[in-house]
């Protein structure tokens, strides 16, 4: 039962991505133009406000730039300037070795988490 229970736990928070957004909101849109480069932006355009996106370290690349999008679309951005993408560590664990019979120490393996940080600047074109 415990196992189960665990095994519940993980499943429902496997795969998480959260999302920070400091900014103005529009009414949602359908499409968003996603640009790596501010040069590649032709049309005119007002900042709207900066996203931030982390998550597991295990998801795809790809899944965090579909939510990226879907968090401008539900912000009411027309585009979303994608200024950085890194892994950052977000936690340590200890696995720790019960000491032997024998009278051997035991010892601590430290173990690191790390997740991926998307950031963003969301645009509304002014024309």
């Amino acid at each position: 039962m415990r196992h189960l229970l665990l095994s519940a736990v993980l499943l429902l928070t496997a795969g998480c991505i959260s999302a920070d957004y400091v900014g103005k909101t529009f009414p949602a849109t359908r499409t968003v133009d996603v640009y790596h480069d501010k040069q590649d932006i032709k049309r005119p355009y007002q900042s709207m406000g900066e996203i931030m996106l982390e998550a597991d370290d295990f998801l795809d690349n790809d899944r965090i730039q579909h939510r990226l999008e879907d968090e401008a679309m539900a912000r009411g951005a027309d585009a979303v300037l994608i200024t950085g993408f890194t892994k950052i560590r977000a936690g340590e664990m200890a696995t720790w070795q019960i000491p032997s019979s024998n009278g051997k120490a035991g010892t601590a393996t430290p173990q690191y988490e790390t997740e991926k940080r998307m950031t963003g600047m969301l645009l509304k074109y002014t024309q």
